[in-house]
C-alpha cells in the first residue's frame, strides 16, 4: 500500500510553509496497482505477541481502476506482572483516584513475582 517514504530534513518551508519548518515526511501510496498480494505476519519480544494481515487488490482499465487495501493487528497485552523492571521498586500504580489503593509486586526468594498485592496509601485522605 506504501511505494515509498520521503523525508525532508531542511527546506520544508519553502513548499510546504511555515509549519514545516522542522522538516517534512511524505508517504506516497502506490498507484495503478493490478493484482493481489497478501502478506502475514507475526513478532515476538520478551512474551508479547503481536500478528498482522494485510492485503491489496487493485484492477486498472482504460477508464480508471480502483485499488483496495486493508490491515489488521492484533496485539497481546502484557500483565503488570509480566514486566517486572516496572515493578522492581515498592508502590507501584494506583487502580483507583480516591481512596489511593495501590498494587505491589510480591517477589520469592530468587526475585520471581509470586503474586500482585493491594495496599492502600497510608497519606490518602489525611488533608
Amino acid at each position: 500500500m506504501i511505494q515509498r517514504t520521503d523525508s525532508l530534513t531542511a527546506g520544508g518551508a519553502t513548499i510546504y510553509g511555515t509549519d514545516a519548518v522542522g522538516g517534512v515526511f511524505n508517504v506516497i501510496p502506490k498507484t495503478n496497482y493490478e493484482g493481489f498480494s497478501v502478506q502475514v505476519g507475526t513478532n515476538e519480544a520478551d512474551g508479547w505477541y503481536e500478528n498482522a494481515f494485510n492485503f491489496l487488490a487493485g484492477i486498472q482499465g482504460d477508464r480508471g481502476g480502483v485499488v483496495f487495501g486493508a490491515e489488521v493487528r492484533r496485539k497481546d497485552g502484557l500483565g503488570f506482572a509480566e514486566r517486572p523492571e516496572f515493578t522492581l521498586g515498592a508502590a507501584s500504580y494506583s487502580s483507583t483516584s480516591w481512596p489511593g489503593d495501590f498494587r505491589v509486586a510480591n517477589r520469592d526468594i530468587t526475585g520471581a513475582i509470586t503474586n500482585v498485592s493491594s495496599r492502600p496509601d497510608p497519606g490518602c485522605g489525611l488533608n
